[in-house]
């Protein structure tokens, strides 16, 4: 205690006009201020696993008490209160103090004044850099403990009140709690997969012997009983040396162990055509037993209610999956007057010219009307053109010209190769103004097709039968005529 603190204290005490004064003023700290010791409640949420001698730590506040009479007496020598009351108003601030801090002696959970008991020590667990937020907890060497936390060096963490290298530790890699797991180390904050050696492998955080077979049984970090051992050797019942790996060789009926597959497997059988055998049942089934229809089954099959059967069909026939057989391509087509169905197409076409479509009228280029003479363009078809400016014969017959935008000229519609020509170009079948393109040519300095000129475009092509070239230029197309 020092003298000059412990002076002021007992000028307190000295002035107390009254034993309640001088209580007062020992239970409001006054005391514990003076001799160093706390009697405040712990400081702790729980109390400690451990309780120190509650005796010894009354014969330290007895030798407190003794020391602080023994000043009291010293001073009152020394220095003079003037009145022997105030010796006696400090003797009895010593006697109170001690027992208030005798009490806490017996209450206090750690059986300490301080917070903590730690290894039947009493210790601050506030500032003990060997006790620092809880018992054991020991700072490094020379770093201090402050409110229970140890300071830590630069580039260090405090981690539940250890100071770390959140860099490097495997506890706490790159934050406090991330842990890295078996065979990973911290580097640099992330975890990252030990490394071991050629031949060797990492098993619970250490490198051993990888295993032929595979990787070693990861609670003993052993390889199999016939690792390097071949194939076929017997491993205990039912188990049997594969691959290096103890395996169960026991197989559902109809099926056997496989060596060479290390699995079981069905003895292979010879199937019908379209069907193949279960890997589970080892039975012919059906190849399209789980398939959608129309899927292929193999040459000339195809898949018809889980049934792979035959889709090749006579002339005039077609495969019908709603059947599951082949059908009239005819059957169900219905057509207009002066329409029949072709029979090998299954489609709509003009009946022939001169047929009778009733009422006296006869049926030309699929129209009924009186008769079939023609004064303008006859197509081979038998269609008969009102004349040669507005139309072009195309394979299917009479087919319209179109005035092409801006040009104030006609493009023909007919799609090549034909047998009949129009402007030189083969005509095949009728194609609609959507497919008319215009032609021009590629210019041979920019290497791209001349679309900015309007001059440049030559008339109409049908999508699909471009000239190869124009005049000695190679052709090309500018789009559509008349866009969408």
């Amino acid at each position: 205690m020092q003298e000059r603190r412990f002076d002021e204290f007992t000028r307190q005490l000295g002035a107390a006009t009254s034993r309640r004064q001088l209580l007062k003023g020992v239970l409001g700290g006054a005391l514990a201020a003076v001799i160093g010791r706390s009697i405040s409640p712990n400081v702790v949420d729980a109390a400690p696993a451990e309780v120190c001698d509650r005796h010894k730590c009354e014969q330290e506040v007895g030798q407190i008490m003794v020391s602080c009479l023994a000043n009291c007496q010293r001073l009152f020598h020394r220095h003079g209160f003037g009145n022997p009351s105030r010796l006696a108003g400090c003797k009895i601030g010593c006697i109170s103090g001690w027992e208030l801090e005798k009490q806490q002696c017996r209450t206090s959970p750690s059986g300490c004044l301080t917070d903590a008991c730690c290894d039947q020590q009493c210790v601050s667990l506030e500032t003990d850099p060997n006790n620092c937020g809880a018992c054991g907890n020991r700072c490094k060497a020379g770093h201090d403990c402050i409110e229970g936390q140890c300071q830590c060096d630069d580039g260090e963490t405090n981690c539940s009140g250890k100071c770390v290298d959140t860099e490097t530790d495997n506890n706490n890699c790159g934050s406090c709690g991330q842990a890295c797991g078996d065979c990973e180390t911290c580097q640099h904050g992330v975890c990252q997969p030990v490394e071991c050696g050629a031949d060797q492998i990492c098993c619970q955080h250490r490198c051993v012997s990888q295993c032929g077979g595979g990787p070693p049984d990861p609670n003993t970090c052993l390889c199999d009983v016939c690792d390097g051992q071949a194939n076929g050797l017997s491993c205990g019942p039912q188990q049997v040396c594969c691959d290096q790996i103890c395996t169960s060789e026991a197989c559902p009926q109809g099926q056997t162990f496989d060596l060479n597959t290390c699995a079981c497997k069905c003895p292979p059988i010879t199937c019908p055509t379209g069907q193949t055998q279960d890997p589970t049942t080892c039975q012919c089934v059906s190849m399209c037993l789980s398939a959608s229809d129309g899927t292929s089954c193999g040459t000339n099959l195809e898949c018809c209610q889980q049934q792979c059967v035959s889709n090749q069909c006579p002339t005039g026939e077609h495969f019908d999956l709603g059947n599951c057989a082949c059908v009239d391509k005819c059957a169900n087509v219905s057509c207009g007057t002066c329409q029949t169905c072709d029979p090998e197409s299954g489609a709509c076409v003009n009946s022939a010219n001169n047929t009778d479509c009733g009422n006296g009228n006869v049926c030309c280029n699929g129209a009924c009307q009186a008769d079939c003479t023609c004064s303008g363009l006859s197509c081979s078809n038998g269609d008969c053109c009102a004349n040669d400016t507005d139309f072009a014969c195309c394979e299917d017959g009479c087919c319209p010209q179109v005035q092409l935008p801006g040009s104030g000229e006609k493009g023909a519609q007919c799609l090549a190769p034909g047998s009949q020509t129009f402007q030189g170009v083969p005509a095949g079948s009728c194609c609609q103004p959507d497919q008319l393109m215009k032609l021009s040519v590629i210019d041979p300095t920019t290497n791209e097709c001349s679309c900015d000129d309007p001059g440049a475009v030559y008339g109409a092509f049908c999508a699909g039968n471009m000239p190869s070239d124009i005049l000695g230029a190679p052709a090309c197309s500018c789009g559509p005529w008349f866009p969408a």
